[in-house]
């Protein structure tokens, strides 16, 4: 089997910047539910990646745990 490959360049025009951080420092007990949003700019368009404390990855329950909205990112 053959792997494709390519090679291109990305110019940041304008960096990312999280601009509502509203739910900062936000906190859930075990087993209870809480929503989190985030604003995100930039170009090209930023994607966002939601981490745990130490980086650990988040386990959703079910699927679409994830919403975006434009600019507005949800979880």
């Amino acid at each position: 089997m053959h792997k494709a490959a390519r090679t291109g360049h990305l110019s940041v025009v304008i960096p990312p910047d999280i601009v509502d951080t509203a739910t900062e420092g936000s906190a859930a007990r075990e087993g209870g539910s809480i929503r989190l949003s985030c604003i995100a700019t930039g170009v090209p368009s930023p994607s966002v990646l939601w981490r745990r404390d130490k980086h650990r990855p988040i386990v959703f329950r079910h699927e679409g745990g994830r919403e975006r909205k434009g600019e507005r990112h949800h979880l």
